[in-house]
């Protein structure tokens, strides 16, 4: 009898378990699109402009902040911050920017890349990021 009963109590648990998953509560916990992503293409006006970076990192942080991180060949080392929201639904962040929150742009996340597209004058510049 006692052996049923813990056969009963596992199965109940693994079900309440996989039950929990399906509803997205854990995944919701866990929020995957946080952490560090690194930059792997940036062109302006349709010319790579890679190589005059040495590092490029886009962090999005639990209290939703973001940081950029980059640091150029001549040695010059910069940082832009501002807040951002996540939507699950519709694979799409938001960033905001500026004391008055003058700029405002959402752009695709899906599978761990954060594709920019910025118009720059008469030119686009695009930067992906890839989750590390």
């Amino acid at each position: 009898m006692k052996i049923k009963s813990g056969i009963v109590a596992t199965l109940g648990a693994l079900l309440f378990s996989f039950a929990t998953l399906k509803s997205g509560s854990l995944t919701d916990v866990a929020k995957p699109h946080l952490g560090e992503y690194e930059c792997k293409t940036i062109t302006l006006g349709g010319k790579d402009r890679l190589d005059d970076f040495r590092d490029v990192v886009f962090e999005l942080k639990q209290d939703g902040e973001f940081e950029l991180r980059y640091q150029m060949k001549n040695g010059y080392k910069g940082k832009q911050a501002g807040s951002y929201v996540y939507d699950k639904q519709k694979e799409t962040l938001t960033l905001t920017m500026g004391t008055d929150k003058e700029w405002k742009r959402e752009f695709p996340l899906k599978k761990g890349e954060i594709h920019l597209s910025i118009p720059l004058g008469n030119e686009i510049l695009y930067i992906r990021f890839v989750q590390k």
